[in-house]
């Protein structure tokens, strides 16, 4: 029960959110079989071509090409966030991709195509928040007065430039 404590206490210092990790998969799963169920029924789309090798996407992808590539982007997904401690949990998260590619290669292509972009999408929103990580809203006024008066610019975490004169208006609205 201490130890529970104590791991909770951390994750407060922290700013975890110890069901960040499930929660979004929970809320997706729905969306997930409703999309699958669409596919699988459709009648409308049936036989629609959508690009390349792809002519039909209520059909699996009969190269293989779209569930291999959204495997990769699990992996690319799993490597932008932080391991769990845990060297079993550790070793099975490491293995999902690979359990999720091989269940998706009988998948309708549509159905890993939305999958594929969800990943994508999470990649990017995930590397937008590695960029503005640890920026606070101070930060962000003090910059735009210093900004204003024409002074230096205000660097991240990697040493990548956040604000100058000519990108204070194109940062995220989340800051």
């Amino acid at each position: 029960k201490q130890m529970n404590e104590e791991i909770m206490g951390l994750y407060r210092s922290e700013g975890v959110n110890p069901a960040g990790g499930c929660f979004p998969m929970l809320i997706q799963l729905p969306v997930f079989f409703a999309f699958y169920s669409l596919l699988s029924s459709a009648v409308e789309l049936w036989r629609s071509p959508w690009i390349g090798w792809i002519h039909d996407l209520t059909a699996s992808d009969p190269y293989y090409v779209l569930p291999i590539v959204m495997g990769l982007s699990q992996i690319v997904q799993q490597r932008m966030t932080p391991a769990p401690p845990d060297p079993v949990q550790k070793r099975l998260m490491q293995f999902l991709p690979v359990v999720f590619t091989i269940f998706s290669l009988g998948f309708a292509s549509g159905l890993v195509l939305y999958w594929l972009t969800n990943n994508v999408l999470t990649i990017v929103q995930q590397k937008l928040y590695n960029s503005v990580k640890g920026f606070s809203v101070n930060t962000f006024l003090q910059a735009l007065l210093v900004n204003s008066l024409g002074g230096p610019q205000i660097t991240g975490s990697k040493g990548d430039v956040i604000i100058d004169a000519l990108t204070v208006g194109t940062l995220p609205s989340s800051i």
